[in-house]
């Protein structure tokens, strides 16, 4: 790569990235590649721009997410322990929704059930990821966030239960995860270093298929309440799982795009630790009342947004992104007035809120490709289903 310039080399690593080639291994590997391809033609008498324009066209960007999907599902099948027991987790998910659907006993336990398996996947896959990479650092870091996590998966399953203990479990794991999520925006700096950005890319392909196989499932559960005006709590927790994992995982995703060999900026590392601050913080009902809490998803929404437009490309994904943005935010804004009466009730009938969460779903199924996106409306549409018609707060 002797006759690219560092300038040259890093625009080819960030259209990587850019088009979802993040694994860093994977990325090394396909930036020597192109860069010897480059490197040819050039000797042949093309100019960079003119080489680089016929590279791009050979290999376009679903090729480049493909690649990188294939190879993260390869090294996936080899901890068949977290696999198994992340299908039991689906499992018992559909089985427990099917339950419900039907009105037959058990559903409860199954919904347990699945909490369980998944916080034994989360385990072992962790267990494994800190056990095969030993060179790597941050592993208290992944302590902590795997600690939250579980501390929060036992919280639901305390509600569930109607157990006492459920609060304090809750207030724990937002704590836990407010104080390691920041932590982690200013420290750590790539996953070739850090053990926890390199999990989490590992296993984003099962994290996010969980999610969407938790989100049709509670949907279904979900819209007939919703449509004949009922309370059902099954649905609701399901939707707070939605939500928290939908979150946690979007912010994790700016986690991949530090550089390896220097520290995040202020200007991005600050607005994600106000972002999950906001988000984490409605989850303690206990604490905050419903003024604060429909002030901070107010305040969530917008900063969220700027982060899926700063890892936007230019164009009109970015320009969705910023419309999409106000959207929800004028959405929620209005919400909150009608929740405390200075604007109509209407604002709260089913019929405006149905078309609101269309058009929430019709964005989300467009803009499916994009990862930020995609997970910043899956929050959207997940919390749209959750507040409606009985509070305003992200939880």
């Amino acid at each position: 790569m002797g006759s690219l310039s560092k300038e040259h080399l890093e625009a080819i690593r960030d259209y990587l990235s850019r088009q979802g080639m993040t694994f860093k291994p994977l990325q090394d590997e396909m930036l020597d590649h192109v860069s010897c391809d480059i490197e040819k033609l050039i000797a042949s008498g093309q100019s960079f721009d003119d080489a680089w324009q016929a590279i791009t066209k050979e290999l376009p960007p679903k090729q480049i997410q493909a690649i990188q999907i294939e190879t993260m599902e390869t090294i996936n099948k080899k901890e068949s322990l977290s696999k198994w027991l992340a299908y039991l987790s689906f499992f018992l998910l559909f089985a427990g929704s099917v339950f419900k659907l039907m009105k037959f006993p058990g559903t409860g336990q199954m919904l347990i059930g699945s909490f369980v398996a998944i916080a034994l996947a989360l385990v072992s896959g962790s267990a494994f990821g800190m056990m095969a990479n030993k060179g790597k650092r941050g592993s208290w870091l992944l302590v902590a966030v795997l600690t939250g996590v579980l501390l929060f998966l036992a919280s639901f399953t305390f509600q569930i239960l109607h157990l006492p203990g459920a609060t304090e479990l809750r207030t724990m794991a937002v704590v836990l995860l407010c104080v390691s999520y920041v932590i982690s925006f200013f420290y750590l700096r790539g996953s070739d270093n850090y053990v926890l950005p390199w999990l989490h890319e590992k296993y984003t392909p099962a994290i996010e298929r969980f999610l969407f196989i938790l989100f049709t499932a509670v949907f279904v559960i979900r819209m007939p309440s919703l449509i004949l005006g009922y309370e059902d709590f099954m649905s609701r927790i399901l939707l707070v799982i939605a939500i928290a994992s939908a979150g946690l995982h979007f912010h994790a995703l700016s986690w991949h795009a530090f550089k390896w060999n220097k520290r995040p900026t202020l200007a991005y590392s600050l607005p994600l630790s106000v972002s999950i601050v906001c988000f984490l913080l409605p989850a303690l009902i206990g604490f905050f009342g419903l003024p604060v809490r429909a002030g901070l998803t107010v305040v969530f929404w917008p900063i969220a947004g700027a982060i899926v437009a700063m890892r936007s490309e230019e164009g009109n994904t970015r320009v969705a992104a910023f419309l999409t943005t106000g959207f929800i935010t004028l959405i929620y804004l209005l919400s909150a007035l009608a929740s405390s009466e200075v604007l109509p009730a209407a604002l709260n009938a089913f019929s405006f809120n149905g078309i609101v969460l269309m058009i929430l779903l019709a964005v989300l199924v467009v803009f499916r490709k994009n990862p930020f996106f995609r997970m910043y409306l899956l929050i959207a549409v997940s919390h749209y289903l959750f507040m409606y018609p009985w509070e305003l707060g992200l939880w």
